[in-house]
């Protein structure tokens, strides 16, 4: 009986180390998590404003919003994106499609197209990253 309870008490104590040392290698901030949240909103946002053919100032400011949040990537994956060409260069191909995607709302058919291209963007960086 002793036994049992010393064994239970080191799995306890290990699982406890093992939760310790996890939250430890995790990135000290919620950034690049916030990052991606955000940018999901508002091409949802945009997505579906276009979808239903209002390509207006509204959807014009989650294009803006996109466009913004895009140049905060590398940032929020700094020790990533300074060490690896590929995901610069994802990175560079999304700012570059969000910044051309504004000021496309005039025309919803323009302003799906870009969708298209920025969610391609975010696709490829996903694949081979998520």
């Amino acid at each position: 009986m002793r036994a049992l309870v010393w064994i239970l008490l080191g799995l306890l104590a290990g699982s406890v180390a093992t939760l310790s040392i996890l939250n430890a290698l995790r990135p000290a901030t919620a950034f690049p998590r916030g990052v991606m949240a955000v940018l999901q909103h508002h091409l949802g946002a945009a997505n579906e404003a276009v979808s239903q053919g209002r390509c207006d100032a509204a959807s014009a400011r989650h294009f803006e919003a996109l466009a913004l949040l895009a140049e905060d990537v590398v940032p929020a994956f700094a020790p990533l994106a300074g060490e690896d060409e590929v995901f610069a260069r994802y990175a560079a191909q999304l700012v570059e499609t969000t910044r051309a995607a504004q000021g496309t709302t005039d025309a919803c058919r323009n302003a799906a197209a870009q969708l298209g291209a920025i969610k391609d963007a975010c696709k490829a960086c996903h694949r081979d990253y998520r």
